[in-house]
């Protein structure tokens, strides 16, 4: 009896050895545009107002994902420079790309890892930023990671120092892992095992 628990046992386990949270890389670069519907593919991109020109440059970024959170944060996602000066007043719409080269490509589309748009408002001295989250999730291949979040921080560029380098963290989820047949064929047999125990005890 007590070898049938010890079957039952091990497939038990076998089937909850899920990894709780492994280490991801996470390898890209961003881009940006201005303007509504604009599609962010140059390394780099300007728009000229009453208050002075202002610039996105993108940037390469890589970190590994921390396993109790499964996300990584990012210090450098891109850049935004302020040239000029006067009293001028716009708000226009603001967008960045990632595309992800590790974990892998995603199944929906090859290159890209989100867009999050935003807005960027120059009023008098400086230029602030927000962002709303890019939310999957979506599904890096070949390894079946889970893009589910890209989040840009809040901020602005003060005119005198002139820039802004944008800060974010990136949530990804491990692959699920799927138990082999032989792993459902053990627990079948401790099931089994114990089903026919109790009933000879029964006739007993």
């Amino acid at each position: 009896m007590r070898s049938i628990f010890t079957v039952f046992a091990v497939a038990a386990a076998t089937l909850a050895a899920a990894p709780a949270g492994a280490q991801i890389p996470l390898v890209g670069s961003t881009t940006g545009c201005f303007g509504a519907g604009c599609t962010p593919t140059s390394p780099s991109a300007s728009v000229t107002a009453t208050g002075g020109t202002l610039t996105f440059t993108g940037s390469s970024f890589s970190n590994t994902t921390v396993p109790a959170t499964n996300s990584a944060s990012f210090s450098d996602l891109g850049r935004l420079q302020f040239a000029g000066g006067g009293n001028g007043t716009f708000t226009l719409p603001f967008a960045v790309r990632f595309t992800f080269t590790s974990p892998g490509t995603l199944a929906s589309a090859p290159t890209l890892g989100g867009d999050v748009s935003g807005t960027v408002t120059v009023t008098g001295q400086d230029i602030s930023y927000t962002f709303n989250d890019f939310l999957g999730p979506v599904v890096f291949a070949p390894g079946g990671e889970t893009l589910t979040r890209i989040r840009i921080s809040d901020g602005f560029v003060d005119t005198s120092t002139g820039q802004a380098t944008l800060q974010g963290r990136v949530t990804v989820l491990p692959a699920s892992v799927v138990p082999e047949p032989s792993t459902y064929a053990l627990m079948g047999a401790g099931l089994a095992g114990l089903v026919a125990a109790a009933r000879r005890r029964r006739v007993a």
